[in-house]
Formats: C-alpha cells, structure tokens, sequence
C-alpha cells in the first residue's frame, strides 16, 4: 500500500518548531535577555536552518513525500532568521545568505531546467492534449499529453497542479458545464460550495488591502510577502470554484472520473468497485479505517454527512496536490442526485 500520507506526525512537530520559534523570539526581544551572548546568532541559525528542516524530515517528510519538499523549509527558515534575528549581528556572517541564496538557486534551477523540457515539447504535448477528447478534465489531458513526452516525478506533479490552477482560475471563464446526464452528475448546486468560494475570495481581498499597507510601515518585504501568497490564495480559491463547477463525476464506459475542485481527484475502473449505495458509515469512526477513506464531499457553511458511499474491491491511488497521494477503499460524496448517481453506478458494474 502506498505509503506516502500515513502518519506524519503533525503534533509534535509543530510543537517543536513552534519552541524553537518562541524561544528565539524570546531571545532577542525580550529586556530582560539582553545583552545577547555572541555565539546565540550561530545557535538559532542552526535551529532555522538544520535543526527545523531535520525535524520536516523526520516527523513529515520521512518515507512519505519527497526530499524536494527540503528546499522550501530552508528558504522559509532562512526567511524567518532574516526577520527575527537583529541586523547588526547578521551583518557579521556576510556569507551566510550566499550560501543560502546557492542551495536555493540549486533547487529552483532543477525546476527551471525540467520547465524548459517541457517548453521545448510544447507543440507534442499540445497536440496530445488536444486529441485526448475521451478524458473528461483538464487535468486529466494534461496528465496524459505531458507523461507522454516527460518522465513523471514531483517536479512534474508541482507543474501540472499549478498549470491546472492558472488554468481553472484565468482561462476556464467562458467554458460550460457539461450537461447533466447519464453520464455526468453535478455536486454542487445543492451546496452552498461557490457561495462560500466567493465570501472567502472576498473577505482575503479585504483583508489584503488593510495588512498591506499597515505592514508596509514596519516591514516592506514582509508586506509584499502576505501580499504575493494572499493573490495566490484568491488564485487558489478562484480555481478550486471553477472546478467545482465545470468538473462533474463522469461516469464513462469503464471508469468513473471523480473531483473535487482541485485539490482531490480519483479515477476508478468500474471492474474496481464492490457497491455504490447510501453512506452508513457513522461520523467518528477509527483512524484506521479512516487513512483508507476519501472524502470528497465540498465544502459548506454547515458540513453534512455525506450521502454517497462507495466501496472498492481494492485500493485505489487519490489524487491529491502537487502530487500527493493517497490509497482508498472507499469514497464518500454528495451528488446533486444521489438516488440516480447511484443507480446508474450499480446498472454498470453488474452488467
């Protein structure tokens, strides 16, 4: 069974993280630690820079996801050494951003280097993406058009949920949504999914505009930080609305194609599937059980139970964000017609 989602150890290791951090803060703003001992600047840069990427490792990356995920949890580090730590006592380790700046230009020339791969094969993968008339989504073609021409990897998987977030959010405005049939079956219009998109989508823009310009007094960079992650999170939730909208489950000949916004996505063969019927799972159920179960119901103002079960004859690799995956036996859902969506699922796996 795959491994890649089982057991992080969230707790502990925001625990330690959230020590070090406070311990640091502490340190150097606090009156009463005053004046700092020299040798404290090389002791937080360790923490920042080996001990918190050691604790990623360990407690959340382990056997889990990929050491690429490193790179970013050093910049971060380096980001918050930059605004905790005092100016005067950085500016004596003249080399220490260098360095940071060549482990970082390291990885992030990775990247660059299998993006222009991929520029390089544009018109193939193009013209693949284009003849993949019998998948339904996006991401699927995509998928598909790309892993011809490119080996698969997690830089791959990064690139094709951020072509897939851009997509949904800045290109998908004039496309529409299938027509509910036998084929598809809509989730959303009984939820209030695209209505909680938008106050979110809202309150973040308010939000952003107040911040910004408060922060940028005290702190420029920081400012313009919150500013590029809250665009990115309005991207994100612009998206994620999008494809709620124009991605229904599609029930094809011989898999059913389900998503979730952009953020959870499975296709399972019909041979696959033991039943599809009503959910009579209770509500808390073991851990255990629940590392093999999919929830792809939206999210609501009130979350419901979701009506929809269906239970596979063997695990089934979940999509997930930038790669992320996940082994399920079952899948729980809400459709706009659950009696029929089921119904047409059980004339097709017993015929």
């Amino acid at each position: 069974m795959n491994q890649t989602l089982t057991k992080p150890k969230w707790g502990l290791y925001l625990f330690f993280v959230v020590l070090i951090l406070a311990s640091n803060a502490a340190l150097y703003r606090l009156p009463i630690m005053q004046p700092v001992p020299d040798g404290a600047l090389i002791g937080s840069l360790l923490d920042f820079l080996v001990v918190i990427p050691l604790l990623t490792y360990f407690f959340i990356l382990r056997k889990r996801y990929s050491l690429t995920y490193i790179g970013p949890v050093v910049l971060a580090g380096f980001l918050f050494a930059h605004f905790m730590l005092p100016e005067e006592q950085l500016a004596a380790h003249p080399l220490l951003p260098a360095a940071v700046l060549a482990f970082e230009s390291i990885f992030i020339a990775a990247e660059l280097f299998l993006l222009v791969l991929v520029l390089r094969k544009i018109p193939l993968i193009r013209r693949d993406y284009l003849s993949a008339s019998g998948l339904p989504y996006f991401h699927l073609k995509a998928e598909s058009a790309v892993c011809n021409h490119i080996s698969r990897n997690k830089l791959t998987d990064v690139l094709l949920t951020e072509a897939s977030l851009f997509y949904y959010a800045l290109l998908s405005w004039k496309k529409k949504a299938p027509v509910r049939s036998g084929t598809f079956f809509s989730a959303h219009h009984k939820t209030s999914a695209v209505a909680t998109s938008i106050m979110l989508i809202h309150a973040i823009v308010l939000e952003t505009a107040a911040i910004h310009f408060f922060l940028h007094s005290f702190s420029p960079v920081l400012s313009w930080v919150l500013l590029i992650l809250n665009l990115y999170g309005v991207l994100f939730l612009l998206a994620d609305m999008q494809a709620i909208r124009l991605c229904p489950y599609h029930l094809s000949d011989d898999t059913l194609h389900l998503q979730a916004g952009i953020s959870k996505k499975i296709s399972i063969p019909l041979a696959h599937i033991r039943d599809a019927g009503l959910n009579d799972l209770p509500e808390k159920r073991p851990k255990e059980q629940e590392r093999q179960i999919l929830d792809l119901s939206l999210q609501d103002l009130v979350k419901e139970k979701p009506a929809v079960k269906i239970s596979l004859k063997e695990p089934v690799s979940a999509d997930l964000l930038y790669g992320f995956k996940k082994e399920v036996t079952i899948v729980l859902l809400n459709a706009d017609e659950a009696e029929s969506f089921i119904r047409e699922i059980r004339r097709r796996t017993e015929s």
